[in-house]
């Protein structure tokens, strides 16, 4: 029998990041989502809109994250904080688990991913998924980067990308 997730309410707060301040939410299951908040980004009605237009559930503000999430997003160090992926689809979740299994201080290209998820034609797919990704820092995305050695693109900028591997002691890449 399905479980209606339409009634549940899920939980958010700020959380600081190498990028400045965050908002994350969790559910039950684990972080559900993480948007790094810029000026004109509509601070939290945005975030709530946004999240119950994807996930179909509510969130409530409370203080301050959990520890070990606020921790992991100050850190880039997420591997103990769980992540809540439902509603995204099984390649998406694929790629997202190949993203989460890049080391820190170290990169992989789509190409790469798409290989790993079994897909290896799929590319501009994992490209897709990856500028799609709910729970950015916490599964970096800014960890994947073209097959020809170039940055590529980030849904946070490039600027935001290099900042994050920089941080990670990856500063040569083009």
């Amino acid at each position: 029998m399905a479980t209606d997730t339409s009634a549940r309410t899920d939980h958010f707060a700020t959380a600081i990041t190498p990028l400045g301040p965050a908002l994350v939410a969790w559910s039950d299951i684990g972080v559900s989502a993480v948007w790094v908040v810029g000026p004109d980004d509509g601070g939290d009605r945005a975030f709530v809109a946004r999240y119950a237009a994807r996930t179909g559930r509510t969130l409530r503000r409370v203080a301050e994250s959990p520890p070990n999430v606020a921790c992991a997003l100050a850190t880039g160090e997420a591997d103990d904080v769980a992540i809540d992926l439902r509603g995204l689809s099984p390649f998406a979740t694929a790629v997202l688990g190949g993203v989460a299994a890049i080391p820190r201080g170290q990169v992989r290209s789509y190409g790469a991913i798409a290989m790993r998820v079994g897909s290896p034609r799929a590319v501009r797919a994992v490209g897709t998924v990856v500028s799609r990704n709910p729970v950015p820092l916490l599964v970096p995305c800014h960890r994947v980067v073209r097959s020809d050695g170039r940055i590529g693109e980030f849904a946070m900028g490039v600027d935001a990308k290099r900042k994050l591997l920089a941080g990670e002691g990856l500063t040569d890449l083009r």
